[in-house]
């Protein structure tokens, strides 16, 4: 299956560097999302907003097009160009999770905002990082949905893709990678402490009829918020160490 095709051996900083290495999209810079990005950024989603996208008003009045707008066809053409894409297919698919992907999608207008507020940024995304591990979404799976995204713009905008709109993106999408596959990486490791622990108190409560134990859920929300602080304050030191070690 889909996880056990991702090795997440190593630290939190070593799978994280994994994901993004492999990557072909990914920007790895500390500079920040100028207003010129995106604007370049916004301009071409707008088109599509807008109904105003090259490519979509060259088919919109051709026989057999069924999309009623051309936001619906960026829809449509995303799932399609997933589904053709076997890894991505593969990866995502198998678990049902295209209201997770049409999440992931609807995330783009709220990232254009979200950039013109840098000091905001990172917390919105983890936020967003939260929201989406709870649905199953991946770590590892985070860049397959990015390379879906894109040849669906290419697809959908035609000319307007052009290579500052194409760049912007990249940066763009960069940078949510960056911070939301940390946040993905660190909840799960908390996740699998959690299982672990889980197990064991399973084997110790009995379940209540029509129901589970409220005791034992309750448990595991608590296991769960100390294993996630737990695993966030290895990364902290971690980082914390690294830091000191480049600077002594």
């Amino acid at each position: 299956g889909g996880a056990s095709s991702f090795n997440n051996e190593g630290t939190v900083e070593e799978v994280v560097e994994r994901i993004l290495k492999g990557c072909s999209y990914y920007i790895e810079d500390d500079l920040p999302i100028t207003d010129q990005e995106i604007d370049a950024a916004r301009a071409g989603w707008q088109m599509i907003v807008e109904d105003r996208s090259p490519a979509y008003l060259e088919v919109r009045d051709n026989e057999g097009f069924e999309a009623t707008s051309c936001l619906s066809w960026f829809y449509d053409s995303f799932f399609r160009i997933s589904h053709e894409n076997d890894q991505v297919s593969k990866e995502l698919y198998q678990n049902n999770l295209k209201v997770q992907i049409r999440a992931l999608v609807g995330m783009i207008s709220s990232s254009l905002n979200m950039f013109k507020k840098p000091e905001t940024v990172n917390r919105t995304l983890e936020k967003i990082a939260h929201g989406h591990f709870k649905k199953g979404v991946k770590a590892y799976q985070y860049p397959l949905a990015g390379q879906s995204l894109f040849a669906t713009f290419k697809f959908c905008l035609g000319p307007a893709w052009d290579a500052p709109t194409e760049r912007a993106w990249y940066r763009i999408f960069s940078h949510i990678l960056k911070e939301m596959v940390r946040i993905a990486v660190i909840d799960e490791r908390a996740g699998e402490i959690v299982e672990q622990k889980a197990v064991q108190i399973e084997t110790r409560t009995t379940p209540v009829e029509n129901g589970t134990n409220s005791q034992s859920v309750s448990q595991v929300q608590e296991m769960f918020t100390g294993a996630h602080d737990e695993t966030k304050l290895t990364v902290s030191a971690s980082a914390n160490n690294s830091a000191t070690s480049e600077n002594a």
